[in-house]
C-alpha cells in the first residue's frame, strides 16, 4: 500500500489512538511497527482473533494482562555477570504470578476465545522458581532462612548491635554533662557521640567528624572502636552471603 493511501485512510492516526489501549511496551513497540497486511490468509486471521477479543470485552470481564515493565532489562542481563538485587527478584515474582494469573484465566475461555486461549496455554508453569523466591525473599529483603550461613551472620550481627548499644547508653550517661546532645549520630557508617569542642579530649576515642559551626566534635569512643570494627566485618560477609544468593 502506498503512502498516499495510508496517507488518505488516516492509518498512522489510527495507529496512534490504538496506542492509548496498549498496556505495556511490548504492544505499544507492536503498534509502532504495524503495516498493512496484504496475505488474506492472515487478514482473516487477525481478523478472527480480533472478533474474540471484542467477545471477551464483551462479557465484561477485566483480562488479567501481567506487567513487562522492567522485565526486558532484567532478561537482558542473564548470562552477563550482573548481580541481580532483591528487587529484581521481586519483580520476576509479580511477572510470573501475572502470567499464571492469565494463563488461568485464558484457560476458563477457551469456549469464547479458543484461538487467543490458546497462546496463553503455551505459557511454561514455573512453581518451582516462583516458591524459590518467595522462600529467599521476604519484603523486598533476602530472607535470614535463605541460607544457613546467612541466618548465621545475622545472628551474630544482631547480637554486636545489641552490645554496641548498651556500651553506648553507657558512655552518653557517662559524658551526659560535655555533649552537646543526648543523641547517638553516625558518621561514616560507625557510631559517635556529639561532643562540645571544649570537652572532646575527656573522651577516649577517634574525631571523625565535626559540625560546620565547629562547635560540634563527633567522637567515636574508644570502649567500642572494635566492636564497630567487627559489626563492618559481620555486614561484609552478610553482602556476601546474599550475593551468594542472587547468582544462584
Amino acid at each position: 500500500m502506498d503512502n498516499v493511501t495510508m496517507s488518505m485512510l488516516e492509518y498512522d492516526q489510527m495507529k496512534e489512538r490504538l496506542r492509548e489501549y496498549a498496556v505495556s511496551y511490548v504492544g505499544r513497540k507492536h503498534i509502532d511497527e504495524l503495516i498493512p497486511a496484504s496475505n488474506l490468509r492472515a487478514i482473516r486471521m487477525s481478523l478472527d482473533e480480533t472478533a474474540e477479543a471484542k467477545a471477551l470485552l464483551d462479557k465484561g470481564a477485566s483480562v488479567p494482562l501481567p506487567s513487562l515493565e522492567g522485565i526486558d532489562h532484567i532478561a537482558s542481563l542473564l548470562h552477563t555477570g550482573y548481580l541481580f538485587a532483591e528487587q529484581d527478584f521481586m519483580a520476576v515474582l509479580i511477572f510470573l504470578n501475572s502470567c499464571g494469573q492469565l494463563r488461568k484465566y485464558m484457560a476458563s475461555k477457551r469456549d469464547i476465545a479458543p484461538v487467543i486461549s490458546s497462546y496463553a496455554s503455551s505459557m511454561q508453569e514455573t512453581d518451582r522458581l516462583k516458591s524459590e523466591i518467595e522462600r529467599c525473599i521476604r519484603f523486598g529483603r533476602v530472607d535470614d532462612q535463605a541460607s544457613k550461613n546467612l541466618e548465621r551472620v545475622r545472628k551474630k550481627i544482631a547480637v554486636t548491635k545489641e552490645r554496641i548499644q548498651k556500651k553506648m547508653s553507657s558512655i552518653m550517661s557517662k559524658h551526659s554533662s560535655i555533649l552537646q546532645e543526648n543523641l547517638v549520630s553516625v558518621r561514616g557508617g560507625r557510631y559517635v557521640i556529639p561532643v562540645k569542642r571544649e570537652y572532646h579530649k575527656q573522651v577516649k576515642g577517634a574525631v571523625l567528624d565535626q559540625s560546620t559551626s565547629g562547635q560540634t566534635v563527633y567522637v567515636e569512643p574508644e570502649e567500642i572502636s572494635q566492636l564497630q570494627t567487627e559489626l563492618g566485618m559481620l555486614e561484609g560477609d552478610e553482602a556476601r552471603e546474599e550475593g551468594l544468593y542472587s547468582v544462584h
